[in-house]
């Protein structure tokens, strides 16, 4: 502990870390779907924000101890644009769910983020769109048919 010193790097974990115990904290306080229907627990409500609790609060931790030296900076400003369109397609996504339902909002926000997250390299059309549409199955697939989740059809269909 000689060495240590509370860079950028340790800061922005240590951040992130309080921010993954708050959310571990919300997601025990989701109350479960159909307890009272099925009886039992209904891990879906909880499984996955625990998940990605979890790997947040892994990775931060995992950041933290391996910072040494002086930290780097996060995000040029290049790199905060592109953070913010990625922000703007999930805002898009969650309505694009509302109005038009899974399988096209899906389909269509797969297509813009491999566009906004692209950087200089070039996609042929026909590769994004295939892209997109074995994603949009494959996840139409797990959560419709594996997870037995009902998916959004949209106020318009």
């Amino acid at each position: 502990m000689k060495n240590f010193k509370f860079n950028r790097a340790r800061k922005f974990s240590l951040g992130m870390i309080i921010f993954a115990l708050f959310a571990i904290w919300q997601t025990s306080t989701i109350t479960p779907t159909f307890t009272a229907q099925l009886g039992g627990t209904d891990a879906g409500s909880k499984l996955f924000p625990y998940i990605a609790c979890a790997i947040i609060l892994v990775t931060s931790i995992l950041r933290f101890l391996t910072s040494g030296g002086e930290g780097t900076v996060f995000l040029d400003a290049a790199g905060w644009l592109r953070l913010g369109k990625i922000l703007g397609c999930f805002i898009l996504y969650v309505l694009g769910l509302k109005y038009i339902g899974f399988i096209p909002a899906t389909f269509l926000v797969a297509m813009l983020l491999v566009f906004v997250m692209k950087l200089n390299r070039s996609i042929r059309w026909y590769a994004l769109v295939i892209f997109a549409a074995v994603l949009t199955a494959c996840l139409y697939f797990l959560f419709a048919n594996i997870l037995g989740v009902v998916l959004p059809r949209g106020i318009f269909f």
